[in-house]
């Protein structure tokens, strides 16, 4: 078992309870756009930090899904993504298995694009995915609100200085 080292996010610190309830209502059909206009912001973040990574480890990440089903994809819904993005999914998810879908299997992806809408899926679902980029040594399981879980023995400073070019922030746990 890996043992979690600390967390990268997009907030340099806890949300308050007001500040929780604004951002994540209970029902996201009542946000303004104001507050969508943030959720772009913040998805554009690690967008382009997890696209620095991919380039860092050579152009391919290894994903794991956790408890992913067809509802779970928002593939269906018009405002969870756009027509390229579902497109995409769909290649993605027709070329998987079943054990890579549903029970967790590892498999790769080599395109930028599949990164990205990848990434969309966990930030706009909040489905746990493992995301592991063997030649940083570097293993983040994404879950919820803009939050990457750090694991294994990956060097503090080095995320450090990964997260600080590119507005994310980094927070060891005692």
């Amino acid at each position: 078992m890996c043992e979690e080292i600390g967390y990268i996010s997009v907030f340099d610190k806890a949300l308050s309870g007001k500040e929780y309830e604004i951002l994540f209502p209970d029902n996201p059909d009542t946000m303004d756009e104001k507050i969508k206009k943030k959720h772009i912001y913040y998805e554009n973040i690690i967008l382009d930090f997890f696209e620095y990574l991919f380039k860092l480890n050579k152009s391919v990440v290894e994903i794991r899904l956790y408890y992913i089903e067809k509802f779970d994809l928002g593939i269906d819904e018009d405002d969870l993504y756009d027509k390229k993005d579902k497109q995409e999914l769909k290649k993605i998810f027709s070329s998987l298995s079943g054990k890579e879908i549903f029970y967790g299997k590892c498999f790769q992806l080599k395109t930028k694009e599949e990164l990205r809408v990848i990434l969309k899926l966990q930030l706009r679902t909040s489905r746990t995915i493992d995301f592991l980029f063997k030649e940083l040594d570097l293993f983040l399981k994404g879950s919820y609100e803009y939050i990457f879980t750090i694991l294994g023995n990956y060097n503090e400073e080095k995320i450090k200085i990964l997260s600080s070019k590119k507005n994310i922030f980094f927070k060891k746990i005692d």
